[in-house]
């Protein structure tokens, strides 16, 4: 049985992406008592905003780029 085999479109990926940033918003909401708080980011917080918000900037992979087939 292969592994990682799914396939989804970009529109899906971006889909599951801003889910995932709408629950680590509520999770900082929960922790600071404010969606909108002065309070920074923590170190995790920080990585998965960076990581997630990196996809929404440009298409990944980059046009033209290719991957090895096994």
């Amino acid at each position: 049985m292969p592994l990682f085999r799914r396939r989804e479109t970009a529109a899906q990926d971006q889909a599951r992406s801003a889910r995932f940033l709408d629950g680590m918003e509520a999770a900082y909401a929960r922790r600071t008592g404010d969606p909108c708080s002065d309070l920074p980011l923590d170190d995790f917080e920080d990585v998965i905003a960076e990581a997630a918000g990196a996809e929404f900037d440009a298409p990944y992979p980059p046009p033209g780029h290719g991957y090895p087939r096994r």
